[in-house]
């Protein structure tokens, strides 16, 4: 099976890179508004690519990188094999 990867928005400006030249950056880049960009960024961290494989992982990154956005590349697999989460019983309510 090929290696998939999640590409993570991490809310942080990279190499001191001014706050709206970053936003018109990724507005640009995603063609996003500059306000549904503000709130993109807002949200961080959020996957902005899911299941990509190698190339089109590092394609996002090197994008995000020359936008001046800060992000991290996942191994998409790791999350996927990791342990089902025990479900929580909730009592009713009375």
């Amino acid at each position: 099976m090929n290696e998939l990867f999640n590409v993570t928005l991490t809310g942080a400006l990279l190499d001191d890179t001014p706050r709206e030249k970053a936003l018109e950056a990724f507005a640009k880049l995603f063609k996003l508004s500059l306000e549904d960009a503000e709130k993109t960024l807002a949200r961080a961290p959020v996957a902005i690519k899911k299941n990509a494989d190698e190339k089109t992982a590092q394609a996002f990154g090197h994008a995000l990188t020359g936008a001046g956005i800060g992000h991290r590349i996942e191994s998409a697999n790791a999350a996927a094999a990791a342990p089902p989460v025990e479900p929580v019983a909730v009592p009713p309510r009375a």
